[in-house]
């Protein structure tokens, strides 16, 4: 049923400029989101509980498969719907890690019980001092499981049950490279990088390449090793890209070298509803701090590292 909704919701396109003006379309879509949320969390809890819907217990010490999350009190009421999604997956992860700030949960008796009920079925829930934000869904992990395969994703999401798949059989397929089910080709002219807002979704599969900017809400799959040393170095990310985990992870996987490269997976990504939500993305683009925080880290590499990121395509 979610793969079923997933496809209704991404076969929808703006074919027609006169029925995009009348909202047409994004009215398919609105209508589709609204049926897939009251949908799902009924089916989910109908299925809940069985075998093939927990984490089998793994006896590795590397080479894991470990989906890293992180989440906010925004969303955190509905977020046992993403992870659900994470543990119906055609091929199941070893770990599923929730990194949480305690200053926003004290305790885990503060959190939904639907969240809750999946520490049964493997969900893990770590509460972490201080808030690195949406660092967080990463930074410990990579702590923590430094010889273990990383897939980040976001918190707002119902997943197509091959997401892994998807990303775990690119992997095998081009192991020294980031792998990604959605990214942006940065618009380079005259050998510098134009606003993001200016960037193109980037559909072209199995090509590794600088060019291409992987975008943490289609589920992103670090290897082991695959940054530059100064990836877990807090006082810069948050001094200079505090709201952008996607541009800190893309800077510090270029100054490793490391190509980015997409799966065959296509998707406009089925939102889970939050009626109190935000999403950093739209603060990042409309406001154009995703231009800032990504010209501040740039900076910051090329005047104390002595490298540029973005050599590889601005030179």
């Amino acid at each position: 049923m979610i793969n079923f909704f997933d496809r209704c919701y991404s076969s929808i396109k703006d074919q027609n400029r006169l029925l995009s003006k009348l909202r047409y379309y994004s009215g398919l879509r609105f209508i589709i989101r609204l049926a897939a949320n009251m949908t799902l969390p009924i089916y989910f809890r109908i299925k809940q509980n069985k075998k093939h819907n927990c984490l089998k217990t793994c006896t590795k010490i590397e080479g894991r498969i470990i989906v890293s999350l992180t989440s906010f009190p925004a969303r955190i009421n509905r977020l046992w719907l993403v992870v659900e999604t994470l543990l119906r997956q055609t091929q199941l992860p070893d770990k599923i890690i929730l990194w949480l700030s305690e200053e926003q949960f004290p305790s885990l008796e503060t959190l939904p019980k639907n969240l809750l009920r999946l520490q049964k079925n493997g969900l893990e829930i770590r509460l972490c001092q201080g808030d690195l934000r949406s660092h967080k869904k990463y930074y410990y992990a990579l702590q923590e499981f430094p010889g273990d395969v990383i897939i980040t994703v976001d918190d707002d999401v119902f997943y197509n049950l091959r997401l892994i798949e998807y990303l775990v059989e690119l992997y095998k397929e081009f192991p020294d490279c980031v792998s990604c089910n959605r990214c942006s080709e940065i618009n380079v002219l005259n050998k510098q990088i134009q606003p993001y807002i200016s960037w193109k979704d980037y559909l072209l599969a199995k090509c590794p390449d600088y060019k291409i900017f992987s975008i943490g809400m289609g589920g992103v799959l670090y290897p082991p090793n695959i940054f530059y040393s100064s990836v877990l170095d807090s006082e810069i990310f948050m001094k200079y890209c505090d709201l952008a985990d996607d541009i800190w992870l893309n800077v510090m996987s270029r100054l490793a070298e490391a190509k980015v490269v997409k799966s065959a997976y296509n998707s406009y990504y089925l939102p889970v509803m939050n009626y109190r939500n935000f999403t950093l993305s739209s603060i990042n683009v409309n406001d154009g701090l995703n231009d800032k925080q990504l010209a501040s880290v740039r900076s910051y590499c090329i005047e104390n590292l002595g490298i540029d990121p973005f050599q590889q395509i601005t030179a």
